[in-house]
């Protein structure tokens, strides 16, 4: 009797995990593009790269792609669906490939690099630093009294909001960026935002405010 218990209290866990990732997927359907079309690289600010493949997504943004995945590139074609991913690991800060492409139509993953953002990108049009446990400076505070914010909420054109608890010296006002995700179709991860292109791009952490 009590593994029946437990089995039931597992399958309904993963049944909410599952709607879990589904809700949070169509809260923020940005997140979601389709490939649009193929172009061959001119190279990055370094010259490097040149004649890489680069997919341009349906919003303009286009991803150049890692050399070494030629053939899992053979397996994105116009029309379908992707959403941009993140590639957290220890060597992340050498890496320049720091995003995938997940291919939502036959589950493929590609290697890519940002190599410009949307057609009509999304930006940072407010910054709100928030101050934990102490109260914020005004004018008043001397430069070298004034305490270090916790997190900052970032409102974007697009009228969502976002809390960023991580990298705050990254994303400001004024900032061109994208927003990513990383989640399958049983689990859902996190949200992340994304600033800069090529080997400069830094992406951080947020969770949702108001979509």
């Amino acid at each position: 009797m009590l593994r029946k218990i437990c089995l039931a209290l597992m399958l309904c866990m993963t049944f909410v995990t599952v709607l879990s990732a589904k809700a949070r997927l169509e809260s923020y359907p940005a997140i979601m593009q389709r490939v649009s079309t193929f172009y061959t690289y001119e190279g990055d600010r370094y010259n490097q790269f040149a004649g890489d493949a680069t997919i341009v997504l349906s919003d303009g943004s286009a991803w150049k792609t890692h050399p070494e995945d030629s053939q899992k590139l053979n397996r994105f074609v116009p029309g379908d669906w992707v959403h941009v991913g993140v590639r957290p690991t220890w060597y992340f800060f050498k890496r320049e490939h720091k995003f995938e492409l997940v291919n939502h139509n036959n589950g493929e993953k590609i290697r890519v690099m940002l190599a410009r953002h949307a057609s009509q990108p999304k930006y940072v049009v407010a910054c709100e630093k928030i101050y934990e446990n102490t109260e914020a400076p005004d004018a008043t505070t001397p430069k070298n009294k004034r305490p270090t914010p916790s997190a900052k909420k970032l409102t974007l054109n697009d009228g969502s909001v976002w809390m960023l608890k991580e990298k705050l010296g990254y994303f400001s006002s004024g900032n061109t960026v994208c927003i990513g995700a990383n989640f399958d179709e049983t689990h859902f991860d996190s949200f992340y935002i994304i600033n800069g292109t090529q080997r400069e791009a830094v992406y951080a952490r947020v969770k949702p405010v108001l979509y």
